[in-house]
């Protein structure tokens, strides 16, 4: 499960057979095998200030 907030900018990853993770915005997060997920680098892409 991963779960994105926006007033303190961080992405909370909880599973079943580990601790939650926290991290900011600025670190590339693993989602699946192919694909990564970097919410500040995704934004600045779109063009979107926050």
């Amino acid at each position: 499960m991963i779960w994105i907030t926006t007033q303190p900018q961080k992405i909370f990853i909880a599973n079943r057979t580990g601790d939650w993770i926290t991290h900011n915005w600025d670190v590339n997060v693993p989602v699946l095998d192919d694909c990564v997920l970097n919410l500040t680098e995704l934004l600045r892409e779109e063009g979107i200030e926050w």
